[in-house]
């Protein structure tokens, strides 16, 4: 397919070679970066001006945003090949694709060509840069971009956080981070909270994180109880679990999914925690109805 394409392309039979691309469409084929490459020789060739910055910033960004992140890269190296500079719009997009991939290489490469270009930055690209260090371990790094950024936003901020929510082993570093929020005027939301949470939770400090959760400047909801959940099943932190349960099937009785979080929880117990589920089961049958009372019993039997 990829030769009727680049065949088009060569003798500039625009119709031609849309015809194929409905084809491939039609199809649903698994596109590969040689067949997309192809396909942007012909649209590029048949446009005014195949040297506009616009055009490419399109394919770029749509690769990125619907998850075809090495494509998206190799648009943008055929994009340097041909000598098109590319703006803040560009980089937006191949960092998001550098941070999908997880390639923290490819991604100091195109941070490499920004210093070296002196690519003037906007939030958004510096947003991109800590989102995408983070993701790929070098929270670090991420750091250090988070604090030269000139400006910040709402979206910075839980970059940064999230960076050392996937990091559990930086929770100083997590909460110094959150607390600097009020100094720039930005009210956390529950996002930041969650992740803050998460934070703590994970590293194994309930008592902070449940501190945390009674002083939130906003109500918990789902979402933050959800992340706690979370952390108690994998530390085995079952009765703090089962209250977080309780509150949650208050706040969204017809949502299932925590049930299946305790239930995970009580099929790995050992024989003495199953043996202590049994001298609770009357007041758990009253907290969270018969259905929890069978799952007990049967691993009971």
């Amino acid at each position: 397919m990829e030769g009727l394409v680049r065949a088009c392309a060569n003798v500039l039979a625009g119709r031609e070679g849309k015809a194929s691309h409905g084809v491939c469409i039609k199809n649903n084929p698994l596109v590969n970066v040689c067949l997309l490459t192809s396909v942007i020789d012909m649209l590029f060739d048949k446009a005014n001006d195949h040297k506009d910055v616009v055009l490419w910033n399109a394919v770029i960004n749509g690769c990125a945003k619907k998850g075809k992140f090495c494509e998206s890269l190799s648009v943008f190296k055929r994009m340097l090949e041909i000598s098109i500079i590319p703006n803040p719009v560009t980089l937006a997009g191949v960092i998001r694709a550098c941070s999908g991939v997880g390639s923290s290489k490819q991604g100091k490469s195109v941070h490499g060509f920004v210093i070296r270009n002196m690519v003037e930055l906007d939030v958004v690209n510096y947003t991109s840069l800590v989102d995408m260090y983070s993701k790929c371990g070098c929270v670090e790094t991420a750091h250090r971009i988070f604090c030269m950024m000139p400006a910040k936003d709402v979206v910075s901020w839980t970059a940064m956080i999230n960076g050392y929510a996937i990091h559990s082993g930086m929770v100083q570093k997590g909460l110094r981070i959150f607390n600097s929020m009020k100094d720039y005027g930005i009210s956390p939301t529950e996002e930041h909270c969650a992740y803050m949470i998460g934070v703590l939770a994970r590293a194994g400090q309930f008592d902070a994180a449940l501190s945390f959760l009674s002083d939130m400047p906003i109500k918990p909801g789902p979402n933050v109880l959800g992340v706690l959940l979370s952390a108690c099943r994998f530390h085995k932190r079952v009765e703090l679990a089962e209250e977080i349960a309780k509150r949650l099937s208050l706040l969204e009785p017809n949502d299932l999914s925590w049930h299946a979080s305790l239930w995970d929880m009580y099929a790995v117990m050992s024989e003495e925690g199953l043996n202590s589920l049994r001298g609770r089961l009357t007041t758990l049958r009253v907290q969270f109805g018969n259905w929890l009372a069978h799952v007990i019993t049967w691993l009971l039997t």
